[in-house]
C-alpha cells in the first residue's frame, strides 16, 4: 500500500517531516487489509490492538510504502506484523504488531 507524499501531510513544517499520525493510520489500514485476506472467507474486521514503533522520521518528499503479512489466525483473532519504508523495506521509518477480531459466524444472518 502507498501512502502518496504531499503537504497535507505535514506534521513538522519546520523539518520537512510527515505526521506520524499518517503512517499509523497507513500500517492500521494495511494490517487490517491482511487480516480480511486471511480470513477463509472476507468479512468485517475490527483493530482490537495497535502498536506502532517508530524507528526514524518520514520525509514529506518521499512516499511510505507499507506491507502487512497475518502470521496467526485463531477462531476470532488475526495476528498482524507490518512495516513502512520509503527507499527501502529494510530500513523502515515504523514498524506495527496488530490484532484483529472477527466474526467467527460470517454468513449469517
Amino acid at each position: 500500500m502507498r501512502l502518496t507524499a504531499g503537504d497535507h501531510l505535514l506534521g513538522d513544517a519546520a523539518r520537512g517531516l510527515i505526521h506520524t499520525a499518517a503512517v499509523s493510520s497507513l500500517l492500521d489500514t494495511v494490517c487490517g487489509m491482511a487480516a480480511v485476506s486471511a480470513l477463509p472467507r472476507p468479512g468485517p474486521v475490527a483493530t482490537l490492538d495497535l502498536r506502532v514503533d517508530f524507528l526514524r522520521p518520514a520525509s514529506i518528499a518521499l512516499d511510505v510504502l507499507a506491507e502487512a503479512e497475518c502470521f496467526r489466525l485463531t477462531r476470532r483473532i488475526a495476528f498482524i506484523r507490518a512495516w513502512a519504508w520509503q527507499t527501502d523495506p529494510q530500513h523502515p521509518v515504523a514498524t506495527a504488531h496488530a490484532a484483529f477480531v472477527y466474526s467467527a459466524r460470517r454468513g449469517r444472518s
